[in-house]
């Protein structure tokens, strides 16, 4: 389950959990919805994730249509899973799944 963080000077900082499969996706987007709600964005720490579903990355995609989203530091699973489904641009990940800048 994730992590949301309240920071009053910042952005609201979203831990996420290493599995983030279909049972994920209730906590997920409660947990963006209140993050979402601060006024200095989301930033979202995907260090530890070893497994994200597609939905899973949509959520954050959407989050990130409502707010600033930041993700950081971020797994090579889920570097690697946005890269392969093509939408780690719009998640603002500049480096390719072998760490390299793009």
């Amino acid at each position: 389950m994730p992590n949301s963080i309240p920071d009053a000077e910042g952005p609201a900082r979203v831990v996420l959990p290493a599995i983030l499969d279909l049972k994920a996706i209730p906590a997920l987007k409660e947990e963006l919805m209140q993050a979402a709600a601060s006024a200095g964005g989301i930033a979202v720490d995907a260090g530890q994730v070893q497994r994200i579903s597609s939905l899973c990355l949509q959520l954050l995609l959407a989050a990130g249509m409502q707010t600033e989203l930041r993700i950081s530091p971020c797994s090579k699973a889920f570097n690697e899973t946005a890269h392969g489904l093509g939408i780690a641009p719009a998640l603002g990940l500049t480096t390719d799944s072998d760490g390299r800048r793009q």
